[in-house]
C-alpha cells in the first residue's frame, strides 16, 4: 500500500502523521472528559465547536490525513456521547443529522486549509532554498573567469538545486554535457535537435525519451552564448524563471570572461608594443657605437688621408674588426639569452680562472677605451666551474660599463674574493648612480635622470641566474660598485 505524499512533505505513515493521529485521538478523549459533566446544560453546536479543536490539533501536528483521522473519530464521539440516545451512534432527529454535517464540513475546511498552509509553506521554503542556490552559484560564476568551468559550474548547479537529472550547453560548436545518466540516447537526442535548430534557442519545452527538457537561451544584449537544456521526470514551472535566472547569470559570466581575455590581449599587445619601442631605441643605441667606429675606421681608409701610415692602417682595420665581432657578440648574448628563457641553453661548464679571465677582459677594455684606467685587486688565482663564454661577456658588459661612465682620467677597479662556496668579482668605478636598483637589470630599462640603460646589464643579470648567481650594486656620490657572485661549482 502506498502511503499519500505531499511534495515530499508528512505523510500518514510517517513519524509527524502518526503523531498528529495521536494528537488528535488524544485530544477528543480529554476534551470529552471535560465536556461529559456538562452535557445535560450545553447544547449540541456548543459540544459540536468544542470538539473541532482536536481536529485543529491533530490536523496542525500530522497534516491533513491526521486531521481527517481525527475527524472521523470526533464525529463517531460527538454521535455516541451527546446525542441521544447516548451511549449509541443513532442520529435520531434531523436536526442531529445537520449538526453532524456541520462538524464534518467544519474538520474538512480545517484540513482543507492547513493543506494549502502546508502547500504554501513547502513553496515558500522550496523557493527560499532555490534563491539561496541560485545566489551562492552568482557568487560562484563571478569568481571564475574559465568559460570551460563556468559552463559545468552553471550545469552542475542547476542539477543540484533543482533536482534535475542532467543538462547540456552548446554554443554552435563545442557541447557540454553534465548529467546523472550521460550514457544515455538523451544528450544526444537533445543536441541533434539544438543542431537541427542552428543552436538559437528558439526550441520550446517537450518530452523526450520520457523526460521533460527545456531550454534556455544565454544571451546578453550584446553576445550569444548559446543554449542551456537541462531535463528531469518532471520539471515543475514554478521553477522556471529561476533556471532562467541560473542562465542569465551564466551569459554574464561568460561575457565578463570574454571581456577579460580581451582586456588581457589588449594589455599584451600594449607590453609588445612597449617592448619593441624599447628594443629600436636600446638596440640602437648598443650598435650604434661599434657602427660608428666602424664607419670612422673604413671612411679613413677609404679616403686615404694624407700621411696615413702602413702601421696606422692595420690599426684601423684591426679596429673594424673588433667593433664588428662586438655586434656580432652582442646578437649572439641576445640569442643566448633567449635560449635561456626558453630552457634551450646548454652550459658549458669548465675550470675558470676568473683572474686570468678577468685579465683578458681588461687588456680589451684598455685597448678601446682611453677614458680610464683599470686596476686589478685580490686573489691572484680564483678557479670556478662556470661557462667562460657566459661569464667573459659578464665581465665585458660590467667593465665596459664601469669605463664608459667614469669620468675622464677615472679609475675602474676590479676585486677578486671568495666568500664561502662562492666566488665574488667586484668591479668599482668612480661614477654615480642616480637609480641602484633592481630596474636597471630590465630589458631595455631607460633611464630618464641619466643612469646606466641598455641590454648589458639585463645580458649580465641573464647569465649570471643561469649558473645560480647573483648581482648586487651599491651606489654613493663618489662611486659604484657592482658585485658578481657565483657558486664555485656548479
Amino acid at each position: 500500500m502506498n502511503a499519500y505524499r505531499f511534495e515530499g512533505q508528512r505523510t500518514l505513515f510517517s513519524k509527524e502523521g502518526l503523531l498528529g493521529s495521536a494528537v488528535g485521538l488524544a485530544s477528543i478523549l480529554i476534551v470529552t472528559e471535560v465536556l461529559l459533566p456538562f452535557r445535560p446544560q450545553a447544547s449540541l453546536a456548543t459540544f459540536a465547536l468544542v470538539l473541532t479543536v482536536p481536529v485543529a490539533a491533530g490536523v496542525a501536528v500530522g497534516g491533513p490525513l491526521a486531521g481527517a483521522v481525527s475527524t472521523a473519530a470526533g464525529f463517531l464521539t460527538y454521535d455516541f456521547y451527546f446525542i441521544p440516545p447516548y451511549g449509541t451512534l443513532e442520529v435520531g432527529a434531523a436536526s442531529n443529522w445537520v449538526v453532524l454535517a456541520v462538524f464534518a464540513l467544519v474538520g474538512a475546511i480545517i484540513s482543507a486549509v492547513v493543506l494549502r498552509f502546508q502547500r504554501e509553506r513547502a513553496r515558500a521554503l522550496r523557493t527560499a532554498e532555490v534563491l539561496e542556490g541560485v545566489a551562492a552559484a552568482s557568487r560562484q560564476l563571478i569568481s571564475n573567469d574559465d568559460p570551460a568551468a563556468l559552463k559545468l559550474l552553471a550545469l552542475r548547479n542547476a542539477r543540484e538545486i533543482f533536482g534535475l537529472l542532467g543538462g547540456i550547453i552548446y554554443d554552435g560548436e563545442a557541447t557540454l554535457v553534465d548529467a546523472i545518466n550521460p550514457e544515455g540516447d538523451l544528450p544526444r537526442l537533445i543536441l541533434d535537435q539544438l543542431r537541427g535548430e542552428g543552436g538559437t534557442g528558439s526550441i520550446g519545452p517537450h518530452d523526450a525519451a520520457g523526460y521533460q527538457v527545456r531550454f534556455f537561451r544565454l544571451a546578453t544584449v550584446n553576445q550569444e552564448f548559446g543554449v542551456m537544456a537541462v531535463w528531469a521526470r518532471n520539471v515543475a514551472d514554478e521553477q522556471l524563471p529561476a533556471l532562467q535566472i541560473l542562465a542569465d547569470q551564466l551569459a554574464s559570466a561568460l561575457e565578463r570572461a570574454t571581456l577579460r581575455e580581451a582586456q588581457i590581449r589588449i594589455k599584451t599587445l600594449e607590453e609588445v608594443d612597449r617592448w619593441r619601442v624599447s628594443l629600436l631605441r636600446t638596440v640602437s643605441h648598443d650598435l650604434l657605437t661599434p657602427l660608428a667606429g666602424i664607419k670612422t675606421a673604413v671612411t679613413a681608409l677609404q679616403e686615404g688621408f694624407p700621411g696615413l701610415e702602413r702601421r696606422d692602417r692595420g690599426t684601423l682595420l684591426a679596429t673594424t674588426v673588433e667593433q664588428a665581432d662586438r655586434i656580432i657578440q652582442l646578437v649572439t648574448d641576445l640569442l643566448n639569452v633567449n635560449r635561456i628563457e626558453a630552457g634551450a641553453l646548454k652550459l658549458r661548464y669548465r675550470e675558470v680562472d676568473l683572474a686570468r679571465l678577468v685579465a683578458e677582459v681588461v687588456a680589451t677594455i684598455d685597448f678601446v677605451s682611453i677614458d680610464a684606467a683599470v686596476e686589478i685587486e685580490g686573489e691572484c688565482q680564483l678557479v670556478a666551474v662556470v661557462d667562460e663564454g657566459l661569464i667573459r661577456e659578464v665581465i665585458w658588459n660590467l667593465l665596459e660599463n664601469a669605463v664608459r661612465h667614469s669620468p675622464v682620467g677615472g679609475k675602474v677597479e676590479v676585486a677578486l674574493s671568495r666568500s664561502r662556496d662562492a666566488a665574488v668579482i667586484s668591479i668599482s668605478d668612480q661614477g654615480t648612480l642616480p637609480e641602484a636598483g633592481g630596474k636597471m637589470f630590465d630589458w631595455f630599462h631607460h633611464s630618464e635622470s641619466g643612469g646606466r640603460s641598455g641590454l648589458g646589464l639585463a645580458i649580465v643579470e641573464a647569465f649570471v641566474g643561469v649558473h645560480k648567481g647573483s648581482v648586487e650594486v651599491e651606489s654613493n656620490l663618489e662611486s659604484t660598485v657592482f658585485r658578481v657572485m657565483l657558486p664555485v661549482a656548479p
